[in-house]
């Protein structure tokens, strides 16, 4: 029941409110934000009403925790298109200084790839790993681009 459930937090953030006030401590309300995970279809559009000190705390469909993107059916869409978006900027990077001719060399170019694509690739596969496969294929495109670029291919 998503009342009951809103009136818990509200307890929650009573007693947290009460207990950072107690040793001298806040409550960014910037920086609050409350979201509600679901996958029945006729809740997709409820939104908790929670007060934080008085003040209401904003609602966000798709917040981001430690560059995690969380969705309301935790399907992962639209952290998989965040992960994309930033490691096709990084696999030009890569592309860019990976000529034939002149550019570094594969041991390098490898070097690249696990620090600056596989590392963003892979950040957070535990919690996210159970995306779909089609999201999961996307991502292994970027891959396998990056490792045929690092091999000359």
């Amino acid at each position: 029941d998503p009342k009951r459930a809103t009136q818990q937090v509200q307890t929650a953030l009573n007693i947290l409110n009460a207990w950072t006030e107690k040793w001298s401590m806040s409550i960014s309300s910037t920086k609050t934000e409350s979201t509600f995970f679901t996958r029945r279809y006729s809740l997709k559009n409820f939104i908790p009403e929670l007060q934080c000190k008085g003040k209401p705390v904003p609602h966000n469909p798709n917040p981001s925790l430690l560059g995690i993107v969380l969705d309301p059916k935790l399907l992962w869409t639209n952290h998989i298109q965040h992960i994309l978006i930033q490691c096709t900027k990084r696999l030009n990077l890569l592309k860019a200084v990976a000529n034939k001719t002149w550019g570094a060399d594969t041991l390098m170019l490898r070097q690249f790839f696990v620090s600056f694509i596989r590392s963003k690739l892979m950040y957070g596969a535990e919690i996210w790993g159970s995306a779909a496969k089609t999201h999961i294929n996307k991502l292994n495109v970027i891959q396998n681009s990056a490792l045929r670029t690092c091999l000359g291919c």
